[in-house]
């Protein structure tokens, strides 16, 4: 019995690593990764830099599933999501989501168990003080569900415990058409609370540089986790073809060499306002490695706001 609570409390200690840095956001986003604080001028703005948020043009909405297989035999993760953007004005823009993931593992009688579950709404606001400069603010509420019978008895897993709430800082800044500038400070109400937390939303400050050159887009961040007192690297880049219809996206996170690095590649299509969106990422480290498939549906296009 305490093996089977050793693996299963192991497979839950992964799955929580996997949602933390992998499954957050729409399926283009999933490609960016962090650049999307940069780049992703879309509904995965509200998590990752609110400030782009008033730079989307329309009223947008799209849903998400993501599944992943991990390194365990019958071990899985489902996540869904939904995200909107209202623009208010030519200035302010609202940013909406509400997430809910699932991690289960197949029992001893052919049963599935489930052995963590969590969700998330998150809220955001963006404002352009100017056409070079805009600033954000977003926060989350959330909540987790960890199944007890799996826990080890010295119980490591209690320190893995998610914040109830946290607030993230966005700045954007237009130095041309052809380049911008963002900074984000994310979930630092949560670090200042409790600096000791194992959290797996930890405080992070993180830079980034986006270039715009025709129908490319390019751009590179670093993260500085302020838990685990670590830098991390991310590029990523689209390219749209026939008309701006049809997108292909790649991008690739970079740790230490413990920690390993993320390759993703993604492709997108847009039919008038349908979108539709698929990513891969293949975490490689010497903690686990487990292929994540992100399919995004959506709607772009209605409630256009004028200058």
């Amino acid at each position: 019995m305490r093996i089977t609570k050793i693996i299963l409390s192991t497979a839950l200690i992964v799955s929580i690593t996997l949602w933390a840095t992998q499954i957050n956001c729409s399926a283009s986003g999933s490609v960016y990764g962090d650049v999307a604080s940069v780049l992703g001028r879309d509904a995965s703005s509200t998590a990752k830099n609110p400030a782009l948020l008033p730079l989307v043009e329309s009223s947008l909405i799209n849903a998400t599933f993501a599944a992943s297989g991990l390194a365990l035999e019958g071990d899985s993760i489902r996540s869904f999501l939904v995200q909107g953007i209202i623009p208010l004005s030519a200035k302010i823009a609202l940013g909406l989501s509400g997430f809910s993931s699932f991690n289960t593992i197949d029992g001893a009688r052919g049963s599935s168990e489930l052995l963590y579950a969590k969700w998330k709404a998150n809220a955001g606001i963006g404002f352009s003080v100017n056409r070079h400069f805009q600033l954000g603010l977003s926060g989350y509420f959330k909540g987790q569900y960890v199944n007890e019978i799996y826990l080890l008895k010295d119980n490591f897993l209690e320190n893995t415990a998610a914040l109830k709430a946290n607030v993230t800082l966005g700045v954007n800044y237009e130095l041309s058409k052809v380049l911008n500038i963002s900074f984000t400070a994310g979930n630092m109400v949560g670090y200042f609370v409790d600096k000791t937390m194992i959290d797996e939303d930890p405080g992070y400050i993180r830079a980034g540089v986006g270039l715009h050159i025709g129908k490319v887009d390019f751009g590179s961040t670093i993260d500085f986790s302020l838990f685990v007192r670590k830098f991390t690297y991310d590029l990523a880049g689209k390219i749209q073809l026939l008309n701006k219809k049809i997108r292909v996206l790649a991008g690739v996170e970079i740790n230490n060499y413990k920690d390993g690095f993320v390759p993703r590649i993604g492709l997108g299509a847009t039919l008038d306002f349908f979108l539709i969106d698929y990513a891969f990422s293949y975490p490689v480290s010497g903690l686990y490695s487990a292929g994540i498939h992100v399919v995004s549906i959506g709607w772009d296009g209605f409630g256009k706001i004028n200058d």
